[in-house]
């Protein structure tokens, strides 16, 4: 009969740190999301709209290689699972057995649940390494399940709730005369990969720093530290590339670091989250890099400095080799987390990093979530010193009262949280024209214009085309290739210029981008009509549907006549319709180029010889602005724009050009010898490349006797 207990009991050894996973879960998040019909509370704000929208859009995409591909989201900004933090991991498992789900799906809810209990689960494993009594890895794992830096990400980043994936880097580092399972690291760097980026550079970091201690202090045969080597990182390589890494080219860094960092207080600022500590001061963007340890883990902290004199004087406290690696690799994580803008509470120093450095960590732009594996390094090592040096009672009867005091204490920070999970009703579309339900039936995707990651209106545009089966651009993304973004606006204004409109697309035009388009419809054909609060281009609409959303705003096309007035190009003016590629949106007085060359399509009238341009420099101490120009593909002219005062530079038109009289379109291409940024030259925080301030166009007859 003993022998059949104790049995049982290691069959059961598992239960009790699940059970506090699953009842912390019940009380901090509430079973109502464990329904996976319930989407409400996924698609209330931005980052849980589009970590939803990714999945629903993902599950409805045939399949590809590699397999995270989302071309249906994004189209080519960012088509990747991996892109809208969807969780790869769970959108792969479920795709499969998808045509079998309910259409209103979510995985979320069982997700938290499950890093709940394994967050419980490794901490259980983790405290073991210290102590074998279940009482202490009970108590001592329940700091771990009602930590801060895991709680306060159930406000909207659902991926990075899996924290117990750096637990599990912890232990299988720490395991002591272990072999080393290379099969556990590659899983556990797949399952990473498929997480979360963010917790795979922490994975990252803790089994390299486990990897250089096997090496230099357990002296591991040097075949099987090359096989780990090799394999490791491979399988994540992998994992990342089937997740969809690939399908952005640049991009994949962004600006943020020394803004999303860790300040040095973030152990013991409870910002928000206790009852009794008052909060210390936080600059915007530093909540990124929460990292409270809670005050019952920091009471227990109090009682481990005495526990640490305790095992001293005993001569118990050693540290061994292999801890120091892995000691350096998570203070560098917390170093990253710092930044080279390193804040004390409200002071801050600032340090200068080369430029090559800036860029290679630019990939972590919110750094200061690197702080949490010293977060967790140091909740460890206070749960193990009191562990160690107490009685078996006495150390579980203050770690149960540490744990007692740190569920009571954050519990205004979950509580918080906690009601997000309660909504029920989405919030109803805007968009209720008939035109809305039919369009369906005639496109097969919608495009914001201009194109764009977080654009105005993307929850919208994107909210309605995943309820009615259609592609779209309107997306919002954790990285996109800036440069086929830029390329791909360029692309779109030129398209509406020239009315080279995909047949199978309509468009939603934002930003005065509507005022392009006159000029190019082909009355017979296309709509341009003002619903429901938006421009939107329909090609082809009027061949089935006639003209039924004429409505009562109209565009006119804004032609040129010589001898007439100029154009000019400023906002709220049809002079949008002349600008073809590489311009910022029109100002009050005129409109600035971006990039090295930009393109202007005029409508022109009658007869007319030349072209002219008002226009300015871009102010700079460096050479004067050299600008060729070409009309329709044939070099035309060299300019000397220096005067920074606004004047007129004319072009000639080509001679079969100038002949003609009735309308036609007259194509003017522009580059620039150089571009500044008003950033780089220290002037604004204005990023743009800019070189020419255009002010009017307009065109001459220069035959006409009477032209002044």
């Amino acid at each position: 009969m003993g022998t059949r207990l104790r049995s049982l009991a290691h069959h059961l050894r598992w239960v009790p740190p699940c059970l506090v996973g699953v009842v912390a879960f019940l009380l901090v998040v509430g079973p109502r999301v464990l329904d996976p019909t319930n989407v409400a509370w996924v698609r209330d704000h931005g980052d849980t709209l589009t970590h939803y929208l990714g999945w629903t859009f993902f599950r409805h995409t045939p399949w590809t290689i590699p397999l995270g591909l989302n071309p249906n989201y994004g189209l080519e900004l960012s088509s990747s699972i991996l892109y809208t933090d969807s969780i790869p991991l769970l959108a792969l498992l479920f795709k499969p057995v998808s045509p079998w789900l309910p259409e209103l799906f979510q995985y979320t809810g069982p997700w938290l649940l499950a890093c709940f209990v394994l967050q419980g689960l490794f901490a259980w494993l983790l405290v073991g390494l210290a102590t074998p009594n279940p009482w202490l890895r009970l108590a001592g794992g329940t700091l771990f399940v009602f930590a801060p830096p895991m709680l306060f990400r159930l406000g909207g980043h659902w991926a990075l709730v899996g924290q117990w994936i750096i637990l599990a880097a912890l232990f299988l580092s720490l395991r002591p005369g272990r072999l080393r399972q290379v099969a556990w690291w590659m899983l556990l760097a797949l399952v990473a990969s498929l997480v979360h980026a963010y917790l795979l550079v922490m994975t990252a970091a803790i089994w390299a720093g486990a990897w250089i201690g096997d090496a230099w202090c357990r002296r591991r045969p040097l075949r099987a530290l090359a096989v780990e080597l090799g394999v490791v990182p491979g399988s994540a390589l992998f994992a990342l590339w089937q997740a969809g890494l690939f399908a952005v080219g640049e991009g994949k860094g962004g600006g943020g670091f020394g803004y999303y960092r860790a300040n040095l207080l973030t152990l013991v600022n409870p910002a928000g989250w206790s009852r009794v500590l008052p909060n210390l001061p936080l600059t915007r963007g530093e909540d990124e890099g929460l990292a409270y340890l809670g005050l019952g883990a920091l009471l227990a902290g109090l009682v481990a400095v005495h526990a640490a004199l305790r095992l001293r004087a005993r001569g118990q406290l050693t540290l061994r080799c292999e801890w120091l690696p892995l000691g350096l690799a998570v203070l560098l994580l917390g170093a990253l987390a710092a930044s080279n803008r390193v804040a004390l509470g409200p002071y801050e120093f600032v340090y200068a990093v080369p430029a090559w450095f800036e860029n290679a960590v630019s990939v972590v732009r919110v750094s200061g979530r690197l702080v949490w594996p010293l977060a967790y390094v140091v909740l460890l090592g206070i749960v193990a010193l009191i562990a160690r040096a107490y009685p078996a009672r006495a150390g579980a009867v203050l770690l149960a009262a540490a744990a007692v005091v740190q569920v009571v204490d954050t519990a205004p920070g979950w509580t918080h949280v906690k009601a997000h999970f309660r909504k029920r009703a989405a919030v109803r579309s805007p968009l209720t024209s008939g035109f809305w339900f039919e369009a369906p039936a005639m496109y097969r995707r919608v495009r914001l214009v201009p194109p764009g990651n977080l654009m105005d209106n993307w929850e919208l545009v994107a909210g309605y085309a995943e309820r009615h089966g259609l592609a779209t651009d309107a997306i919002y993304a954790a990285r996109i290739d800036v440069e086929r973004a830029r390329a791909l606006s360029e692309e779109a204004a030129t398209r509406l210029v020239e009315g080279r409109f995909d047949r199978d697309t309509f468009y939603i035009l934002q930003g005065g981008t509507a005022r392009r388009v006159p000029c190019s419809l082909d009355p017979s054909r296309d709509q341009l009509a003002w619903v429901d609060g938006f421009w939107v281009l329909m090609p082809d609409w009027k061949t089935r549907h006639g003209d039924r959303y004429a409505g009562q705003f109209r565009l006119e096309c804004a032609a040129l006549t010589a001898g007439g007035p100029p154009l000019a190009v400023v906002a709220d003016s049809n002079a949008g319709g002349v600008l073809s590629s590489g311009w910022s949106l029109p100002e009050s007085w005129g409109t600035w180029s971006w990039g090295p060359r930009s393109a202007l399509t005029l409508r022109v009238r009658g007869r007319a010889s030349a072209v002219e341009l008002t226009a300015s420099p871009f102010e700079h101490a460096g050479p004067p602005l050299q600008v060729r120009v070409s009309v329709d593909g044939e070099p035309a002219a060299d300019w000397e724009v220096a005067d920074p005062e606004p004047r007129p530079y004319r072009v000639t038109l080509p001679a079969a050009v100038a002949a003609a009289e009735g309308e036609r379109p007259v194509r003017l291409r522009l580059e620039y010898s150089q571009t500044w940024s008003p950033r780089a030259l220290r002037l604004s925080d204005d990023e743009r490349p800019l070189a020419f301030a255009l002010r009017q166009v307009r065109v001459i007859d220069e035959s006409d006797p009477h032209r002044r």
